[in-house]
Order: structure tokens, then sequence, then C-alpha cells
């Protein structure tokens, strides 16, 4: 299965699930778009592979970005980026990651994220440009 985000807002330090609406692949009905929800839900027991690719944008500077997979509700595995730029500002982020990961049958995953901007204010997701996908490989 694979998702993106149609491109939302997120506030200022507040770490939360990603809005991933968008499904681009998911023959087998295991990722739920709805709002609040946005998981992935194992059909099977099994190793999966995650990948997330996350770009967001603010105006006035980031100086840390966070993303963090959680497995039922409790953190699983993360990433975070921090810069300390003096005179030009880090106006973009784009990065991405992978994890491998045991799932029981029913066991849900979801893509959580925080980002720090400059002035305190929102920071935006792109639109297609902000991904979460993933697939049993045994």
């Amino acid at each position: 299965w694979w998702s993106s985000t149609s491109g939302e807002t997120r506030t200022d330090q507040v770490n939360k699930v990603f809005a991933m609406d968008t499904q681009i692949y998911d023959p087998d009905g295991v990722y739920d778009e709805s709002a609040g929800e946005y998981k992935f839900t194992a059909p099977a027991t099994g190793t999966y592979m995650f990948f997330v690719v996350v770009y967001m944008t603010d105006g006035s500077g980031m100086t840390e970005n966070a993303t963090t997979l959680y497995k039922n509700g409790a953190h699983i595995s993360n990433t975070r980026y921090a810069w300390n730029v003096t005179g030009d500002i880090v106006n973009y982020y784009s990065g991405g990651w992978s994890v491998i990961m045991a799932l029981s049958t029913n066991d849900y995953v979801q893509l959580y994220g925080s980002s720090d901007a400059a002035d305190g204010g929102d920071q935006a997701t792109e639109n297609r440009g902000t991904f979460f996908g993933g697939w049993r490989v045994a």
C-alpha cells in the first residue's frame, strides 16, 4: 500500500498524525484514510517494510523536524533533524527513511510528526510531496 497527503496545515511544535488522506495504491484495503485514523492495519502476522517521505514548508524558517512511527499507539521508530541557521533560513524540509518491523494480525501503524518554526507559526505539508507506505516482506 502507498498513501500521500493532499496537503495540510500543521501547528507548530504539535506532534500529530499526518493526514495521509489520498490512497495511491491499496489493492488489499489495508489502509484507513478516514479523518483521525490514517493507519495501516496488518492483514497477517509477518515482517513489514515501511517507508516515509516528508516535505514541509514554512516561510519564516524551520529549526527542527521530527517524524515518528507508532505501532498500536506506542512509539516504535523515529527521525529528528535540527538546524542552527544564522543569516539564510531553512524554508523547507524534505527527507525520507524506512524501517522493518514485525507485526501481528490487526496491529496498526501510523505516521506522526512535528516541526518547529522560527516564528512559532504553522507549517504546511505539500500535496503529493509527503508519502507513507509499506508491504509485507516475510
